[in-house]
């Protein structure tokens, strides 16, 4: 729009050549419009803006509604303003004018999940989680709340996984896994053990037989007697001998171990039979109960003297035996007797302490056969004894029905059991020439009753 105002004074311009209108020319101003006839008029425009100077760039000049007053903006000038963001980031946008050339620039997300170290399996299953800029999916088992029951001495082995808490590993109790009858008295003493969650200390020991005796059962032989434990446990007894007194658990020689010949009833009698033994002699017993796995029990003394009197053994002469015709001579381990030749009597032997023959059924001799005219004699041998109501002595005989050959022999006389002191021992010779015996005789080496 062109507008010619009248500052000039003079002049102007034909009336096609206006554009301008009163409303085009500011209030309070005059200039020549299209509707004024080339005379000036004054304007009706008034200055309506509503800018402030924060609206208007810092240093540059405006007009408001005052067309008399020219202002300054104060809108800083940001120009081209750059900024980075990181995810989750902001920028305050400053105040002022901004050229068109800034930008803000979100950082890539490679670089804000980069160096995580989960890994798949660190996820749990189904849930995704970002790495390196790359969306990804989890692979760890959700194992929930697990459980599990364990013996004394067992394992549970934790799967892979995520646990919730809400599992429990629990222990059986140690009663339901050590469920048992033994009491105390059914443990070896000293030694513990487990039962129904309880530790017991055992109160067993061996049981000791009881009631030891010893009897003798002939010259070479004694019973050892005794009554089993009522109850276990017991294994048998180990029985220690002496000649010399009590042997104890380890002295003499031991001559048994074992169970006896009744092992097996409780509270029943047992024994056992010691032989090899010598007659007339006194021996000393020390039996003790035993079982392996508990040790010794009791032990008890007994003594017992072996059937048979011996009258004359190996130079042993106990009863002071001697030849009533002092013809015989006693060597340290026998006494010989050659006989008298010519006279056909009886060698003779008495005794200077008495020998009853009480308790006995038997009187042995062991000897060797002189010099025997073989075609001829048979051997004699005899004992006599005389009881208070006998006129006479009585004799008790024995013969050999075989011919008295050389060498040695072993016979027995049967006793009579009379209970009396016997008075001599006598040997003789009978045969078809028995008054001739030219120097037959014996040689003796043992006698004794049985």
């Amino acid at each position: 729009m062109a507008v010619y105002t009248n500052a000039g004074g003079g002049g102007g311009a034909s009336s096609d050549e206006l554009t301008a209108a009163r409303g085009d020319v500011l209030k309070g101003k005059t200039a020549v419009t299209s509707d004024s006839s080339d005379e000036p008029v004054e304007g009706t425009l008034e200055l309506i803006g509503d800018a402030a100077d924060s609206h208007v760039l810092t240093g540059k000049t405006y007009y408001n509604k005052d067309p008399k007053t020219r202002r300054t903006g104060t809108m800083p000038n940001r120009g081209a303003v750059a900024q980075e963001l990181a995810a989750g980031g902001s920028y305050t946008v400053p105040e002022g004018y901004h050229n068109g050339g800034g930008k803000v620039t979100a950082k890539s997300l490679a670089s804000q999940t980069g160096g995580a170290t989960a890994a798949d399996g660190d996820v749990l299953s189904g849930k995704t989680y970002w790495k390196d800029g790359a969306k990804r999916t989890g692979t760890m088992a959700n194992q929930g709340a697990k459980t599990a029951s364990l013996n004394a001495g067992g394992s549970y082995t934790i799967p892979a996984g995520y646990h919730n808490g809400g599992g429990k590993v629990t222990a059986n109790s140690l009663a339901s896994q050590t469920s048992a009858n033994a009491a105390a008295g059914h443990i070896l003493s000293g030694k513990t053990a487990w039962v129904n969650g309880s530790k017991l200390t055992g109160t067993l020991a061996v049981q000791s037989a009881i009631s030891f005796s010893a009897a003798a059962l002939s010259a070479t032989s004694v019973r050892i007697s005794w009554k089993n434990p009522a109850r276990g446990p017991w294994q048998g007894v180990f029985i220690q001998m002496s000649t010399s007194g009590n042997p104890g658990t380890g002295g003499g020689t031991r001559k048994y171990t074992g169970a006896g010949n009744n092992p097996n009833q409780a509270g029943g009698s047992n024994y056992v039979d010691i032989g090899g033994l010598n007659m007339g002699t006194t021996y000393y017993f020390t039996c003790t109960s035993y079982c392996d796995a508990l040790g010794w029990g009791s032990s008890y003394n007994v003594a017992a003297t072996t059937k048979g009197k011996i009258l004359y053994d190996n130079g042993y002469n106990p009863y002071g035996m001697y030849d009533s015709y002092e013809i015989a001579t006693f060597y340290p381990t026998y006494v010989e007797n050659p006989g008298m030749p010519g006279s056909g009597s009886d060698s003779i032997y008495k005794f200077k302490t008495p020998v009853i023959d009480s308790g006995y059924s038997k009187m042995w001799f062991d000897l060797y056969i002189l010099y025997a005219k073989s075609n001829y004699p048979f051997l004699n041998a005899s004992y006599t004894y005389k009881r208070e109501e006998d006129r006479y002595p009585k004799q008790v005989s024995f013969r050999d029905t075989n011919k008295a050959v050389v060498g040695n022999k072993r016979i027995a006389i049967q006793m009579a059991g009379s209970g009396v002191a016997i008075q001599d021992i006598r040997f003789g010779w009978t045969g078809y020439d028995q008054y001739a015996l030219n120097g037959n005789g014996i040689r003796i080496y043992k006698i004794w009753l049985e």
